[in-house]
């Protein structure tokens, strides 16, 4: 899981990721134990959602954030 966030966190630096794959990023920052990295995806990930109208997504997202605050 840590190649998956080290090719997605230098593909987001290069052009902003699209909200799957920030959630792709989000949970592998979370399980390598990037827990501020994680929470700072997560809420990207939530509002990039919530842009495209998107609901349900972006309350998922919401719910990964608390759930990992936890």
């Amino acid at each position: 899981m840590g190649d998956v966030y080290a090719i997605l966190s230098e593909a987001d630096g290069l052009h902003p990721l699209d909200p799957d794959d920030l959630e792709r990023l989000a949970l592998a920052a979370h399980v390598t134990g990037r827990d501020p990295e994680s929470d700072e995806v997560w809420a990207r990930a939530h509002h990039a959602w919530l842009s495209r109208g998107e609901v349900q997504r972006a309350v998922r997202c919401v719910f990964w954030l608390g759930a990992a605050d936890q």
